[in-house]
């Protein structure tokens, strides 16, 4: 009896030594993004032993009352906890222990607004060290720095869910993010997010043309293009799949107000046309003209659409979703 109670003691023991997750190699994992023309400042900690991500962001605010007592102070404007799993736990040590320094080093280039990150390490010897980037660029001296930050972000992403956290990690991302800044945020309806500005024009854009093109031709599909999020030049390639019934563009204000000045802009070339006017000599700028004149077949199919049924809400479009 007590030869089986041994062997089953030692089998238990046997399994617990097995399973047991080892210890990761870090107390902490913080990241930190500023510079001097950010408006805000931002820092993601990773928690290796409670398995928690604290984001935080600071708004800088100018207190100047007289050039000589000029300072500026910061607020804390967003600060929340996320709980992590301990799967990716373990890839992030692992990521971390790869590329972390064992002391302070700095890698920089000259440039005018000091923008960058940094990326402290503190081990579980209580060592630090420090990653210091200053305006990075997506060549081989920065690879590794910015593999970091993608695979934080990639994280990220799949732990912080609420509005206010995204659009937190949004505005700091966008800043280093290569690719197709779309997001799929629902399935019923099917809904997209476009989080990080778009420039150039539709022969600029061909991922974007190719996201617009594997849209279901039946099935409703809500876009929100947040605030100028899409170069104006754009604008052709919105109101085109605006035109297709079951393709729904949000965006705030932006769009109807867009919507209303190249309707005026319209009215002035047809004005300017039976003049004989030069179109230069119009009150708009380049830009718009150049807009208006890039696809005005398109646009003017547009320019006559109600505008109560381009512009209306996400719910509005949710009660007629089908």
């Amino acid at each position: 009896m007590k030869h089986l109670v041994f062997l089953l003691s030692l089998v238990f023991f046997m399994e617990y030594a097995c399973c047991k997750v080892p210890n990761p190699s870090f107390h902490t994992v913080t990241l930190k993004f500023s510079g001097f023309r950010s408006l805000y400042a931002s820092t993601f900690r990773i928690n290796f032993d409670s398995n928690t991500l604290t984001c935080q962001s600071r708004k800088w605010q100018n207190e100047e009352k007289e050039l000589i007592n000029y300072h500026v102070k910061s607020v804390i404007v967003f600060k929340k906890e996320y709980k992590v799993d301990e799967g990716t736990i373990l890839k992030l040590d692992a990521l971390f222990k790869k590329y972390a320094p064992h002391s302070v080093v700095s890698h920089s280039q000259s440039g005018l607004d000091g923008g960058g990150f940094d990326i402290e390490y503190v081990r579980r010897n209580n060592q630090t060290a420090k990653l210091l980037v200053t305006n990075p660029e997506r060549n081989k001296k920065y690879e590794t720095d910015l593999l970091q930050v993608d695979e934080f972000f990639k994280m990220a992403y799949t732990v912080v869910t609420d509005s206010i956290g995204l659009a937190m990690m949004d505005l700091i991302y966008e800043k280093y993010f290569i690719g197709l800044p779309v997001r799929k945020v629902g399935d019923d309806p099917l809904e997209y997010k476009i989080w990080g500005s778009i420039s150039g024009d539709r022969k600029d854009n061909p991922a974007l043309v190719e996201f617009f093109n594997q849209l279901p031709d039946q099935k409703c599909v809500i876009i929100d293009i947040g605030d100028e999020n899409l170069c104006y030049a754009l604008t052709e390639l919105v109101a085109e799949y605006s035109l297709k019934k079951n393709i729904h563009f949000i965006s705030g204000e932006y769009l109807p107000w867009l919507w209303k000045e190249l309707n005026d802009l319209r009215t002035d070339v047809l004005e300017a046309k039976k003049k004989c006017q030069v179109l230069k000599q119009t009150r708009w700028n380049a830009v718009f003209l150049s807009v208006y004149l890039s696809d005005s077949t398109i646009l003017n199919k547009w320019l006559d659409s109600s505008e109560r049924d381009l512009f209306r809400t996400k719910d509005e479009i949710k009660l007629n979703c089908h």
